[in-house]
């Protein structure tokens, strides 16, 4: 390593450093990638990917703000980088600032108005913010650009379950996960759209495959509430207490609007407290019996 330290502070040598940071990150070595960026900033060599690239190293390690001071100082240096722009409004909305990520977002579309990264992360800051139709018409614009992008497909069937539209919402999140077999928020929107649709059998299935498969606190506070509902309409009323506990449990975890949301945690926590309320262990009891 102190050999790369040392060819990191020879004159020229900024280019092979470059490139092998390159190479590292396209091998998915994000980790010795992040190393050889910290040695050439050490050497005092400054270049926007050595930020962006130990950014991304902190994010993965959980350190959000420190990760999006590195992307910010990338993007001084490169102040007309759509990539740079679409990874800074990611980590602001990783961050919970959607309006700041907005106008990340519109920088880089003032550059690349068809830029589907730059409306889907937008989209996503508009959910923050509780602005559906906002949303939408991004996420819309996402999928236009690139009709590939399944985690765009997957919120506009989302939303489209939010509005009561299950026959659009369960059609985009089955177009979802013909793309991303492993889009978490698409098979939630078809488990609630099961649910509507009173296909009890195939929602259960789907709640307890998604809580197999995910720690996020949103989708498991969705998948509990879920699965509290129908045990209720099934009569196991105590086992309905015991999830409708677990899904407020989760919700609590949750101190912001995450992109998954089905609501903000608060709301979230406010509407399965109401169904404890009616439903305490001794009256559960004793409505099975």
């Amino acid at each position: 390593m102190q050999g790369l330290r040392d060819r990191a502070a020879g004159a020229g040598a900024a280019p092979q450093i470059l490139a092998w940071i390159e190479q590292a990150v396209a091998a998915g070595e994000l980790e010795r990638a992040a190393q050889l960026a910290q040695l050439a900033l050490d050497a005092g060599q400054t270049h926007p990917l050595f930020f962006e690239v130990r950014g991304r190293w902190k994010r993965r390690q959980g350190a959000l703000k420190e990760a999006l001071d590195d992307l910010q100082r990338a993007h001084t240096l490169a102040p007309n980088s759509t990539a740079i722009l679409c990874e800074l409004a990611e980590y602001l909305n990783a961050l919970g600032r959607p309006r700041m990520a907005i106008l990340a977002c519109g920088d880089a579309l003032a550059i690349d108005p068809a830029l589907a990264g730059a409306w889907f992360q937008k989209g996503l800051a508009h959910r923050q913010l509780i602005q559906p139709d906002r949303a939408g018409d991004c996420f819309q614009q996402a999928v236009r650009h690139d009709p590939d992008m399944a985690p765009a497909y997957a919120h506009l069937a989302n939303l489209a379950a939010l509005q009561g539209r299950t026959e659009a919402a369960r059609r985009l999140a089955e177009h979802a996960l013909a793309l991303a077999p492993d889009d978490l928020l698409a098979a939630m929107t078809i488990a609630r759209a099961d649910l509507a649709d009173g296909r009890f059998e195939s929602a259960e299935m789907r709640l307890g495959v998604l809580l197999e498969r995910t720690s996020d606190p949103a989708i498991r506070s969705f998948a509990l509430a879920g699965i509290g509902d129908l045990r209720d309409r099934q009569g196991r009323h105590d086992e309905a207490f015991d999830a409708y506990e677990a899904a407020a449990a989760a919700a609590a975890q949750e101190r912001r609007v995450s992109p998954f949301a089905e609501e903000p945690a608060r709301e979230q926590i406010r509407r399965v407290a109401a169904v404890l309320q009616t439903l305490s262990p001794q009256s559960s009891t004793a409505a099975a019996r």
